[in-house]
């Protein structure tokens, strides 16, 4: 491949039927202008339910408080809700089953969405599934550090459409009549002041992106320069300079180990593809019939899609032997995969919901269901090697009966 034709940011990039590659520029309007605060915090939890109180109070809008797990936003969910009970908060996250999570997805586009009718204040409490695809309007941001890409495609959430003061939609070519849209980033260190690099994403682009951030905010973002600049500084490969002498040991070791697990990566990727029908390899040459819903423990053989850093399983919530929790039959799959939703639990419980709950009827498990496992349900709650199941208002949780005792 050659080197990368000029052309200015956003681009489209492609390589032509000739192999040239070839990229153009794309014409869009350029970004509303949106302010960056960095807010060092020892609890993210505790600091996202303070600083969504904060916002919801003094600017009477739509907030939007995203965390990168779904614990963490169950528990700010209660929190914010404990503190003030007069504030009307929603959930949105991936553990619920398809029934509620539909109905849940309709809700909030209602509520937050283009055409919102409803003023504030109001706040959604969500995760990733808000990051892309639904068209969401708010007035102010909180959110979890993620890497820089994750943070940019969060603040498209922020001040999406142009609206009146009153946070009436205006109309069209109308400029948008509320204040500078102003997103809160939060930041959680340890007492001693190492930052804390949990969650599901690398540790290294988090570092990175911390770096930049605290380098830069307070941050007014208003072109799409910054945003280019923004992310190949954070993903260039050369070494980033860390914020603070004593991160750069830790940054450059964490960069060697995503070396490594990158190159683990392509190896893995390597032999689950399959080659062009002309040529050889050693998984066409075994005829082997690939399934991707093939469950064995560490299959090798099993069709691959991505990469995951933790398995993850289909369960299906029911109520009785018979029926699940919303009333269908789990002879139906329509009716199963209803009340179906997809796990990534700790190993011990995944690997106890794997071999001690029973499967669906024969004639469900067809698709996604094909390897689902049914939990039922007693008042809503369950016990499965020591942990304490639940599904509720919130979303399916789980935590270890030792702890339920003790608290």
């Amino acid at each position: 491949a050659g080197a990368l034709p000029a052309a200015s940011y956003p681009r489209l990039t492609w390589v032509d039927a000739a192999g040239e590659l070839r990229t153009e520029s794309v014409h869009v309007p350029a970004p509303k202008p949106k302010r960056l605060l960095l807010r060092a915090c020892g609890d993210r939890v505790a600091e996202a339910t303070t600083v969504v109180l904060e916002k919801a109070r003094s600017s009477g809008g739509m907030g939007l408080l995203i965390l990168n797990t779904v614990s963490a936003a169950q528990e700010a969910y209660r929190r914010i809700r404990e503190t003030d009970p007069s504030l009307k908060v929603d959930l949105f996250h991936a553990r619920f089953t398809v029934h509620d999570r539909s109905a849940i997805e309709k809700t909030v586009l209602a509520t937050y969405g283009r055409k919102r009718s409803q003023k504030g204040p109001r706040v959604l409490v969500a995760t990733q599934v808000v990051e892309q695809s639904l068209d969401l309007d708010f007035d102010f941001l909180v959110t979890e550090l993620a890497p820089i890409d994750l943070l940019l495609q969060r603040l498209g959430r922020l001040h999406r459409h142009a609206r009146a003061s009153d946070g009436s939609l205006a109309p069209p070519g109308a400029e948008d009549e509320r204040p500078e849209a102003e997103a809160s980033i939060l930041a959680e260190y340890s007492p001693s002041g190492e930052p804390c690099l949990r969650g599901v994403y690398s540790r290294n682009v988090l570092l990175r992106t911390l770096s930049f951030l605290e380098q830069r905010c307070p941050w007014r973002l208003e072109s799409h320069e910054q945003i280019e600049q923004a992310i190949e500084c954070v993903y260039a490969a050369e070494a980033i300079e860390a914020t603070r002498r004593e991160w750069q040991a830790l940054l450059q070791e964490l960069d060697e180990q995503a070396s490594l697990q990158h190159d683990s990566d392509a190896f893995r990727a390597a032999v689950a593809g399959i080659c062009a029908p002309e040529d050889s390899c050693w998984i066409t040459d075994l005829e082997l019939n690939l399934d991707e819903n093939d469950d064995r423990s560490g299959s090798q053989f099993a069709a691959r899609t991505r990469l995951e850093d933790r398995p993850s399983l289909t369960i299906v919530l029911a109520a009785s032997e018979t029926s699940t929790i919303h009333g269908g039959s789990l002879e139906d799959p329509v009716s199963a995969h209803q009340a179906s939703l997809q796990v990534s639990p700790p190993p011990s419980l995944f690997k106890a919901l794997l071999e001690t709950l029973p499967r669906l009827p024969q004639r469900s498990q067809v698709g996604s269901l094909r390897n689902a496992r049914v939990l039922t349900l007693q008042d809503s709650r369950a016990s499965v090697a020591g942990f304490r199941l639940s599904y509720e208002r919130i979303g399916l949780c789980w935590e270890k009966e030792d702890d339920v005792l003790s608290s």
